[in-house]
């Protein structure tokens, strides 16, 4: 079975290829950027763009995120949310180990103040 893939992050094109060699994994087409979308991150707008262009619904898609701002674009947009920082094998320091541990973080989920979790 094949699944849709869609990559996005950084904030031009010339960034995500070079962060991580993409350009020479995914076609252009395959890689959302926020110069593609109005609002970037926390604004939902990159995983609705990127959504869209596969043809599914936000809902049906699972966001793996290591920073705040994608958590909360990744949650908004409806997106399935895992934060990757939550990982055991995740290059952390020990603050930020602690942090999660902090009340407001509920299996790996933020407990955003309007009640919400990502």
């Amino acid at each position: 079975m094949r699944l849709p893939v869609r990559v996005y992050d950084c904030v031009d094109t010339l960034c995500a290829q070079a962060a991580a060699g993409l350009a020479d994994i995914f076609p252009r087409e395959l890689i959302v950027t926020a110069a593609d979308v109005p609002k970037g991150k926390p604004a939902p707008d990159i995983y609705i763009e990127a959504a869209r262009r596969i043809g599914v619904r936000p809902e049906d898609c699972r966001a793996y995120e290591d920073g705040e701002s994608g958590l909360i674009s990744a949650f908004h947009a409806g997106c399935q949310v895992v934060d990757v920082t939550c990982a055991h094998e995740y290059p952390s320091c020990e603050g930020l180990r602690v942090a999660k541990r902090a009340p407001q973080w509920s299996n790996g989920r933020l407990a955003l103040s309007n009640g919400a979790g990502v």
